[in-house]
Parts: structure tokens; C-alpha cells; sequence
């Protein structure tokens, strides 16, 4: 047992927790404690169960449920946990990398929900994994466009933004890439890990599952994305891609880019794409009119090192954006 979760084991808040959730509350609250190797179910009160085991690291999950403070959570039809986020409710498939992200975009809030002000007008999600966070700006903005890459992942993105309320037909299956019309491999590093999807091979192999598998999908530039989508101006665009930020911005031409406000970029520097990739893509940004506010985010790295970071840019000449249009 990690010493890490002795605190939060034996509490009242689980133990109610149990009570409210579980056909034997007094079972699962101890199992769930202890977590031996031997996988043990867990029925809810719904009627719906599922089966839980160390091996397959149900007890990380298990053990944030219990202690993140979510509004409500249980199973529904499809073996997926239903956790009620208070303005999102969130689907979480077991035994995957869902709850990690989930946690990324609403508790340790790497793109900065918390602080937007105001009301949205269009926001665009590149590489919108599951939904999460095309969910959480469903209610702040008048539009949101997600794009998703692999099959499976976009499947459980447009479950995700249909329980939300939000519009189905607003997220696609795409690779959004240098150029319109052409077909890429999406490499899977770890099947188990959506954040392993990428057209960089050499970053899926950082995750280093040994079972790399691939998918073909459509490419299409952003620049035809935002026309396809009439989308003449966004007041903020998402982008986490697994490594193909580079090929996307570095082809697209500064007016595009100048309709855009915002924009939140998760970097993957790699073998394939190194700092001095990195240094260009800020310098494309810069000339449109983007200041990036992360300070000293080239200072310490060095070349041949592998790192992610997202990093935030904004436009100062930003009065032609105008939220709606």
C-alpha cells in the first residue's frame, strides 16, 4: 500500500459515500481500502457493477473519487462512471487515461478555465481528446467546434458534448494538419491512453507500450477549417495534439491567424520536433500579433529533450474580435 493514501483512506466521507452509492457499502468501502491483487465487483444501488482490480489500477482512480470533492458519480449502461461535475457532467471509461485528463482540465485547470471572464463567442478544441473541455465551455461560449483525430476517442467526444446539451454535429473527425485532403497515420503509443494519439510516431513511442498501433484519417488545414466552419473570427482555440501543433501553425498563414484572439498550445518537443522547431513556431506566432506570456519557457531547455507545456498566447490588436461574430 503507498503510503501516499493512508490519509484519505479511512474517513467518514468515504464511508458515507459508500452508504449512498453501494448495494454493500461496508464491503466496498473496505476493499476499496485495501485493494488486494484478487479483483473484487462492486454493485450500485442503479443496478449497474463493475469489476475492479489493482492490476488493471482501479485504486488511483478509486481513491480520487473518493476525495475530490465531484458533486456525485455512479455507472451508467455502458460500464462508464457518470461524474457529476457540478456545471459538467463527465464520462469516465475505467481502466483508461479519461480521469487523468478529466482531472487536467477541470481540478488542476491547465488551460485556465477558472480564469476566462466573460462571456465567449467562438471557441475552437484541437485535439479534443474526450470533451472535457469542449463540455466546460459549452455554457461560456456561443460556439464551440472541437476536432478529433482518432475514431474511438471522437466517439467518446461526441457521447460526452451530447450529455452536456451541446451540439453533435460540432464535433468532427478530423486531422488537423498543414494541408486539406491528405490522410496521415495516427499512431496509438498505449491503447489504454488517449494523450498517447499522435501523428509523431517518435512521441507515441516515448510511451513506449510496445503494441503501437495505427488508424488513417482525412486531413484538413486550419485555415479551411475556420472557412468550412464560418468561423471569420475565434475568440479562443484550444490546441493539444500530441506533437502536430508544428506542422499545423507553421503552415498556417498570419491572416488566418489573426482572426484568432487566444489560443492555449500544449507543445510536445521531440527527436522529430526539437527546440529550435519550437523557437520558429513562437517567432510565426509573434509576427501575426501573438505575445506569449509563459516566461522564459526556452530557458532551460536544451536540445534532444523530450517535454510537454502548454503555453498561452494572446493578440494585443484583438478589437476586430468581437464575441459571436
Amino acid at each position: 500500500m503507498r503510503s501516499k493514501r493512508i490519509p484519505n483512506l479511512f474517513s467518514l466521507r468515504r464511508l458515507r459515500l459508500c452508504r449512498k452509492l453501494f448495494v454493500h457499502p461496508y464491503q466496498v468501502f473496505w476493499r476499496t481500502c485495501l485493494f488486494t491483487h484478487q479483483p473484487f465487483v462492486v454493485e450500485f444501488l442503479n443496478g449497474q457493477s463493475v469489476l475492479l482490480s489493482r492490476r488493471a489500477g482501479s485504486e488511483v482512480l478509486w481513491d480520487w473519487l473518493f476525495t475530490s470533492g465531484v458533486q456525485g458519480w455512479t455507472m451508467t449502461g455502458g460500464d462508464e462512471y457518470q461524474i457529476d461535475m457540478g456545471s459538467t457532467i463527465a464520462l469516465i471509461r475505467p481502466n483508461g487515461s479519461d480521469w487523468a485528463t478529466l482531472k487536467e482540465v477541470f481540478f488542476t485547470d491547465v488551460y485556465r478555465i477558472k480564469s476566462l471572464e466573460g462571456p465567449l463567442g467562438n471557441v475552437v478544441d484541437l485535439g479534443a481528446n474526450v470533451g472535457y473541455f469542449t463540455s466546460a465551455m459549452l455554457d461560456r461560449a456561443k460556439r464551440v467546434v472541437a476536432v478529433e483525430a482518432s475514431r474511438e476517442t471522437f466517439e467518446q467526444a461526441v457521447k460526452q458534448v451530447a450529455l452536456n446539451g451541446g451540439d453533435t454535429h460540432e464535433v468532427l473527425h478530423r486531422a488537423v494538419t498543414g494541408r486539406t485532403g491528405g490522410i496521415v497515420k495516427i499512431h496509438h503509443g498505449d491503447i489504454r491512453n488517449a494523450a498517447s494519439y499522435s501523428i509523431d510516431e517518435s512521441w507515441t513511442n516515448h510511451f513506449g507500450t510496445g503494441r503501437n498501433t495505427f488508424e488513417e484519417v482525412g486531413t484538413v488545414s486550419l485555415t479551411d477549417l475556420l472557412d468550412g466552419q464560418r468561423l471569420d473570427a475565434v475568440d479562443l482555440l484550444k490546441c493539444d495534439v500530441e506533437g502536430a501543433e508544428f506542422e499545423i501553425f507553421l503552415n498556417t498563414p498570419v491572416a488566418t491567424l489573426q482572426r484568432i484572439r487566444r489560443m492555449f498550445i500544449e507543445v510536445h518537443v521531440s527527436e522529430i520536433h526539437p527546440v529550435k522547431e519550437l523557437e520558429q513556431l513562437i517567432s510565426h506566432l509573434e509576427t501575426a500579433g501573438f505575445h506569449l506570456e509563459n516566461d522564459n519557457v526556452l530557458g532551460q531547455r536544451t536540445e534532444g529533450a523530450l517535454f510537454t507545456q502548454v503555453l498561452f498566447f494572446s493578440r494585443a490588436d484583438t478589437t476586430d474580435i468581437k464575441a459571436g461574430v
